[in-house]
């Protein structure tokens, strides 16, 4: 049996729901992954800018290379997961 006009408008009304709901998540993922991005940017910067303020040669081959030298760098566990390293021990 065919589906009736107010049924495929029901039907129609719940897609723009949907639609609605799948529109927000997007813009919170993409927002949470700006977010992300800038944390990392400041860290990076940070980090470049105390290798300078100690006149410590810069040079990095690739992310990897940057990762590995960053790693000594950071100590706070939520700057360490902005950049997918191992949280450290809290010693007290």
């Amino acid at each position: 049996m065919p589906l009736s006009k107010d049924q495929i408008e029901k039907m129609k009304a719940q897609r723009a729901k949907w639609d609605t709901r799948i529109a927000k998540a997007e813009g919170k993922l993409k927002q949470s992954e700006r977010k992300h991005m800038h944390h990392q940017n400041f860290l990076i910067g940070a980090f470049v800018h105390d290798r300078l303020d100690r006149n410590v040669a810069l040079s990095f081959a690739d992310w990897a290379d940057l990762k590995r030298q960053i790693d000594k760098f950071l100590t706070r566990n939520y700057d360490r997961v902005a950049f997918g390293l191992p949280l450290k021990e809290n010693k007290k």
